[in-house]
């Protein structure tokens, strides 16, 4: 993740094969990731990074 005020990478978030796009959610804390090579959705807390 990248801080778009500073733009560092903040963190990353792993074991994704491909994801082409996110959407954070920050009003729920959640980010949603679309991974396109294995068919899912997932969510992720934006807080500690943990898949949900």
């Amino acid at each position: 993740m990248v801080d778009t005020r500073s733009g560092r990478v903040d963190s990353r978030l792993a074991g994704f094969s491909w994801p082409y796009r996110i959407l954070i959610v920050e009003k729920h804390g959640l980010v949603v990731i679309p991974d396109l090579r294995l068919d899912v959705v997932r969510f992720v807390r934006l807080g500690d990074r943990t898949e949900l």
